[in-house]
């Protein structure tokens, strides 16, 4: 078993190339520091002199408080408690149900529902944030003709004329809502009734990632444009070509616990109960995405090779399972141009799928046909449709298809659109020509938008009729067949705003409000799939309480697939690697908290960190190390992306992992129209989407990939980013411990076993008669998602710094995750490890501070009291985990509407205080009063941290380490469980589970 200590993990590339010299690893800080104005000692005391006086005066004054109670309270409300209401996610198209928390009227946190089918309890870092949109004071706060304020009257009377005059040009004149994709059945038949009321309309749905291949090449096969189901934890082997199934991919939060399941070695040899076994994941890909990181093992590849690997795996598979249908000898006969360095992959990725039939799992997340035809064929070789692919219930995500929105385009430019209504979606910014659809859009008499803020769309339409917010208003989704959930409002409208679809109905003619009309719909057309209730009322009730309903399906009727007619369909969408050249190639993605940079105005989203890159407030050029040093690039220089019609100026990042050939670009940045917060953040990668009509025609949409001309370094200084991990490093310590799946089984839980061993002890024993709080965080489940950050951030009312301050390194998250690299920079693996406070028993930060203001209780605790804090700072120096927060600014905000998104339950802290994660002791304190009125003590499980609630991959267990039956208690003692720098002697309360690779010993 290879000792950590010989084993080198790194966290950066000058981290990997440092000696002994710490400045060596501190470039980027180093780069901000030279970028910052030089200051002379007279200054600098004349400044210190002034900031002195000016925090006196601060501290004289005690912030006004202003209490207004309630002339009529309500009888549902007590002040101080919270009411819980079911509702649907609205961060993505996925969905996940939800959990809103309602104090004192107004919502302040969304969590998971864990009852809910598909996300079970877990959500996402953007699902998370999404709750501060509501509060944003850039929303748009009443409806606008021409750019200025006007009434709802007024603006209807106008768009009823013009509506009026298209319904009676006899199909001359078009009519087009231009949506996203709409999921709730309510919605979309509020829609279909408005259209019908015209001669000559459509709905066109507009994804700005397209999945339009996923969707043609099960047309093709099928006879069917769907997005099958996937079931990760049915699959023993999961092969993945650039799907980041784990981060942005569909369905994150679903598949996330699904593959978490599925990556649970089991109990250790010694116990008599052994498990079922762990899954093993490859990963093809150009970049290093979160799903990546966590893979088995990963492989670089460029898009372009997609389509050549899968057709090998094809000839293989269908080889090894003794099978020379069409399909396999149409593949044998292409021209595969791939090199010696495929055949390791090849014949690692086939092996595993052979011993694995019906029990495999292939996706892929090109938008080429015919990648989608081969990962469909593999699928269907291997026996994985019906079992791991699911078409009985598939997915009604991602319904837009590029070549409807390209032809609308050309509509509208030739004048043949009269009214254009635009609802959740802004392709003035996301539309890769965006110049054609604004010069197009000018050419529509009119045009309006619904967006819930302004927007680079809004600015050119005539008229914006602001919608509500999700979490104002009611709705239905149904982001898989046969699932259902519902969206009911936990506040009073904020603005004078309205619902997209109570203004299709007023439009309409239809006296009815969206609610009523939501009533209806569900009791004539839901209300009757299902059999357990059979009146409608305590089923709206139960709808109401519970926020989901599935339904039992009728069996597929897609034929089976048959291989003569996949054989056709693959050589007739392109011949696998037909595309694949020598030269660059550009790849965007979504970023993973800012999607397709609709939240772009969210500063919390802003700032959480890449898990890879480690860059927050920014995106990137990730380049290869070995292309940095081909082309001279360093880390943060400036490039023009040249691609056909067009460049692109981004700074650089050099990204370990990366594919030698690939670049990489984030969208969701670059916006104009955004807000204060998003406007000028980074750089619009959009531009980089390309197809050719052709290829819109075929079915497939717009390529995430696309072939690069050039890659100019520009002259000039380097770009300085913010990044939050440069400066931490394991020195050869055991910080992060793994092992290999074989050698588990063997025997050995992780790679160094700590022998207990007597200190000489300073500190006096603590006694916890009752309670001792303590977690256990398994890293062989954590994906490195950051769910769990902003969870806590939004708990906690832990404030954003801004992208300068985060360059000083001073961001202020409780809970960090940090990324460590082990192995060649060129195809490196990946360790995340989430690390709070670790509440140690013998504090180092307790010794240290002056005024006790760090302490510790009798429930195991390291308690800080904000009020005693003088700002020292000798507890953080102290701590041996670099785990505390300095409060450089006054961050409580003047902005009262954002204000309302704070947790009361949590102080809100003033300038000059060090700030920590405290276990969410508010929580703790609830469930320790409601256990106190019932007479009992609090149960296991009773109190969940905001961390561990939100983590889609349950990675984390909380609970009272004194009542040794509890789960946190059992994991403790678990073979796999260790303390970090348990050598110290500070007794932490937070153990680890060490992660487990499922890959041969020798290459653990």
């Amino acid at each position: 078993m290879e000792n950590p200590v010989d084993k080198r993990y790194w966290t950066s590339l000058e981290d990997l190339a440092a000696t002994t010299d710490a400045s060596a690893r501190e470039s980027d800080v180093r780069l901000v520091l030279e970028s910052l104005p030089t200051v002379d000692r007279r200054s600098i005391l004349k400044l210190l002199g002034l900031s002195l006086a000016a925090g006196a005066l601060a501290g004289c004054r005690k912030p006004v408080e202003k209490i207004i109670p309630y002339v009529t309270q309500p009888s549902e409300l007590t002040p101080g408690v919270a009411n819980w209401y079911a509702t649907t996610c609205h961060g993505c198209s996925a969905a996940c149900g939800a959990l809103a928390k309602v104090m004192d009227g107004r919502p302040i946190r969304l969590e998971g529902n864990p009852d809910h089918l598909m996300s079970r309890g877990g959500l996402c870092a953007t699902g998370q944030g999404a709750i501060i949109s509501l509060y944003d004071a850039h929303r748009q706060k009443a409806p606008a003709a021409g750019g200025t304020e006007a009434t709802w009257e007024s603006v209807d009377r106008e768009i009823a004329q013009r509506l009026a005059i298209a319904r009676s040009r006899s199909g001359r004149d078009k009519v087009v809502v231009l949506t996203g994709t709409v999921t709730g059945p309510a919605s979309q038949a509020v829609i279909r009734d408005f259209l019908a009321t015209f001669p000559r309309a459509e709905h066109v749905v507009y994804d700005p990632v397209s999945y339009d291949a996923l969707r043609e090449a099960h047309r093709q096969v099928y006879g069917q444009p769907l997005i099958p189901g996937y079931r990760f934890d049915k699959a023993e082997v999961i092969i993945s070509f650039g799907a980041d199934f784990l981060g942005t991919w569909l369905s994150p939060v679903e598949f996330t616990k699904q593959y978490a399941a599925g990556r649970d070695p089991g109990p250790h040899p010694s116990s008599a109960n052994q498990g079922a076994g762990m899954s093993q994941h490859f990963q093809l890909e150009s970049r290093l995405s979160l799903t990546g990181s966590n893979a088995d093992y990963r492989y670089a590849i460029a898009p372009s090779e997609q389509a050549a690997y899968l057709a090998g795996l094809v000839v293989r598979v269908a080889k090894g399972l003794g099978q020379a249908s069409p399909l396999a000898r149409a593949m044998a006969a292409m021209d595969l141009p791939l090199g010696a360095e495929a055949e390791k992959p090849l014949a690692r990725t086939a092996d595993a799928l052979l011993k694995a039939p019906g029990r495999s799992l292939v996706v892929a997340d090109s938008n080429d046909v015919t990648v989608q035809l081969l990962a469909l064929a593999l699928n269907d070789l291997l026996g994985n449709v019906g079992r791991t692919v699911d078409l009985g219930r598939p997915s009604l995500q991602k319904q837009g298809r590029a070549a409807d929105v390209a032809r609308l385009v050309e509509e509208m430019g030739r004048g043949e659109v009269a009214v254009l209504l635009i609802h959740g979606c802004n392709p003035a910014y996301t539309y890769p020509d965006a110049g054609a659809f604004l010069a197009a859009l000018k050419k529509v008499p009119c045009s309006i938008s619904f967006a819930i803020s302004p927007d680079e769309t809004t600015a050119a339409t005539h008229y914006h009729c602001p919608a509500h917010h999700p979490m104002e208003s009611w709705g239905d989704a149904e982001p898989q067949a046969g699932r259902f959930s519902l969206f009911q409002p936990t506040i009073r409208p904020l603005y004078r705003t309205r619902a997209f679809e109570d203004s299709l109905l007023k439009w309409s003619g239809r006296n009815v409000t969206f609610y009523d009309y939501l009533k209806q719909h569900w009791q004539a057309k839901i209300f009757p799939r299902q059999e357990k209730v059979t009146d409608f009322a305590t089923f709206w009730d139960q709808m109401l309480q519970r926020g989901f309903l599935e339904v039992s399906l009728p069996a597929p009727t897609v034929s089976p697939l048959k291989p003569a007619l996949m054989a056709a369909a693959v050589q007739h969408s392109g011949r696998p690697g037909g595309s694949r050249g020598a030269g660059l190639e550009a790849e965007v993605f979504e970023s993973l908290a800012l999607r397709d940079g609709s939240a772009a105005n969210n500063p919390w989203l802003q700032e959480v960190p890449d898990p890879i890159t480690k860059i927050t407030w920014d995106n990137c050029a990730a380049i290869a190390p070995a292309l940095a040093r081909e082309k001279g690039i360093e880390e943060g220089q400036w490039l023009e992306i040249v691609v056909s019609g067009g460049s692109l100026k981004i700074p650089a990042h050099i990204q370990p992992g990366q594919h030698p050939r690939t670049v990489s670009v984030a969208l969701g940045y670059g916006r104009t129209q955004a807000g204060p917060v998003g406007n000028g953040v980074g750089v619009n990668a959009y531009p980089l989407l390309s197809a050719p009509a052709a290829s819109l025609r075929g079915g497939a949409g717009w390529q995430t990939a696309r072939a690069v001309e050039g890659i100019n370094p520009v002259a000039g200084p380097a770009y300085a980013f913010a990044r939050t991990q440069i400066h931490s490093s394991m020195e050869g310590r055991p910080i992060v411990q793994e092992t290999t799946y074989e050698a588990y089984r063997q025997g050995h839980a992780r790679e160094t076993h700590h022998e207990d061993e007597e200190h000489a002890n300073l500190w006096q024993r603590h006694e916890y008669p009752e309670y001792k709080w303590g977690m256990v965080i398994d890293l062989n489940k954590c994906t490195g998602c950051s769910a769990c950050v902003t969870a806590c951030d939004l708990e906690n009312n832990v404030p954003v710094v801004g992208r300068n301050e985060v360059r000083r390194q001073r961001e202020m998250h409780w809970l960090r995750i940090d990324r460590y690299f082990t192995g060649d920079a060129d195809a490196p693996e990946v360790v995340h490890q989430p690390l709070p406070c670790q509440q140690c028993d013998n504090a180092s930060c307790e010794t240290v501070c002056p005024v006790l203001a760090t302490v510790h209780d009798d429930q195991g605790l390291n308690v800080q009291v904000y009020n005693r804090c003088v700002g020292t700072r000798y507890c953080a120096n102290n701590c041996a985990y670099k785990c505390r927060r300095f409060n450089f600014f006054n961050n409580i905000s003047n902005d009262l509407t954002r204000n309302l998104a704070l947790n009361p339950d949590v102080t809100v802290r003033s300038r000059g205080v060090m700030e920590k994660c405290s276990f969410c002791i508010q929580r703790i304190q609830a469930a320790k009063i409601q256990a106190r009125r019932e007479g009992r003590k609090v149960s296991d499980g009773e109190v969940q941290t905001a961390c561990q609630q939100s983590c889609p991959a349950d990675a984390i267990v909380f609970g009272n380490l004194v009542d040794r039956r509890s789960a946190v208690a059992r994991q403790s003692v678990s073979p796999r469980s260790y303390r970090v720098l348990e050598e110290l002697n500070r007794q932490p309360s937070v153990y680890y589970l060490a992660k487990i690779r499922n890959r041969d010993k020798k290459e653990g």
